[in-house]
């Protein structure tokens, strides 16, 4: 009677010749394609918004090196733990929002649309897609709410860009966990495939939060979200320093890349409130891109930690922009709106370029932003009854996007 006996084909030998085969495959790809990581979708390392094995090859290739173009999570090495995160992602797809495909303008408008009556939230939102905006940025720390909002949205052609945990202020007894239970997990499921733009908090360096203790709620949100939908793109929060003329911005940012939360945001966000076009030690558009060589932020601003730490080709967006009434006059403020929005990808010129611009707002929520405000001798009339007046600022923006 014969032993059956089982032959390993499959050596430690082999398996060094196949990885070094494999690593070879992935460099030459990595030459030919020279493209950038896909900072939309972990683990899609020449962007061609699929994770497979082209990702594989070109990690391996890379592996134990300090190579950024491969180093996932951003921490200084290509290693095991970017393999698990590549691992994680593999075999999705990235389909939302690809160069030149996103709306361009917008209207940030406020906690109060959530509080008025279902005809005054049709009025405005037919004013600010009258005005040429496409996109409608919402509170989403209330579901019922913010639902009836995004489908009041959708229904008047404008895509929501939804506010996780909306206006949120730090408690040392919250965890990560548990905000993204609350606030990062239902409102992606049920709105896989209809809403692609989600926010980690509006403004937290404004509401107790600091780099420590924030990124690890940006974390599991992004985490989160991802679960739900990985075609989700994820904005940080919201940041806007009231103009401190300090480097207390950039000094954030450089604190959360150290901490690890490159992978863990799909696109920088800021407030950018005030004139793109001028240049001044207090103005966040240099703090944001520098001042083109006028000595504001040249050489240490948002952009440029970014691009140090491989984020290059990731989105920076505005979501607030825009100026107050009376601290400027109603002339400047138009101007300003004008400014901002010729800044957006495709329209604006040199190194001040964001993906989109949402202007703050259109019915006067903080009495003097709005591009409309309530004037008892106003020749609008609204369906309540009340009478509006447009300011400068509501031509500015018609002009500008038609």
């Amino acid at each position: 009677m014969k032993t059956l006996k089982t032959k390993n084909y499959f050596s430690r030998s082999h398996l060094g010749i196949f990885l070094i085969i494999f690593a070879v495959i992935g460099a030459i790809i990595l030459i030919k394609s020279l493209a950038a990581p896909n900072p939309n979708l972990p683990g899609d390392l020449n962007n061609d918004n699929v994770v497979n094995v082209t990702d594989m090859s070109i990690l391996l290739s890379n592996y134990g090196t300090t190579n950024s173009s491969a180093d996932i999570n951003g921490d200084g090495t290509v290693n095991v733990l970017d393999l698990s995160i590549l691992l994680s992602h593999y075999g999705q797809t990235y389909s939302g929002g690809g160069t030149g495909s996103w709306p361009l303008y917008g209207v940030s408008p406020g906690y109060a649309i959530q509080n008025r009556t279902s005809t005054m939230q049709d009025w405005e939102m037919s004013q600010d897609t009258a005005v040429g905006g496409k996109i409608l940025r919402i509170d989403y720390n209330n579901s019922t709410t913010g639902d009836t909002v995004i489908t009041k949205a959708i229904a008047h052609g404008l895509e929501p860009e939804i506010i996780l945990g909306g206006t949120h202020t730090y408690s040392s007894s919250e965890t990560a966990s548990g905000f993204a239970s609350n606030y990062c997990t239902a409102g992606p499921t049920k709105w896989k495939g209809k809403v692609r733009f989600y926010e980690v908090m509006n403004e937290p360096d404004l509401n107790g939060w600091t780099a420590d203790t924030y990124v690890p709620f940006l974390k599991a949100c992004y985490q989160a979200v991802k679960a739900a939908d990985p075609n989700a793109i994820v904005f940080h929060g919201g940041m806007w320093d009231k103009n401190s003329a300090t480097t207390f911005l950039i000094d954030w940012v450089a604190r959360e890349y150290a901490l690890g939360a490159k992978s863990f945001f799909d696109v920088f966000n800021f407030h950018c409130y005030g004139d793109s076009q001028i240049n001044a030690s207090w103005d966040i558009w240099d703090m944001v891109y520098g001042s083109n060589g006028a000595g504001f932020y040249d050489s240490y601003n948002v952009r440029s930690v970014m691009n140090s730490n491989g984020d290059s080709v990731k989105p920076i967006v505005c979501t607030e922009g825009g100026d107050k009434v009376p601290n400027v006059s109603e002339t400047t403020q138009a101007t300003e709106v004008q400014h901002a929005l010729q800044s957006v990808d495709g329209i604006g010129t040199g190194y001040r370029r964001t993906k989109f611009m949402l202007i703050y707002d259109m019915l006067d929520t903080v009495p003097g932003f709005g591009m409309m405000y309530a004037d008892s001798t106003g020749t609008i009339v609204a369906p309540d009854g009340t009478h509006w007046t447009k300011r400068p600022s509501w031509t500015s923006y018609y002009n500008s996007t038609h």
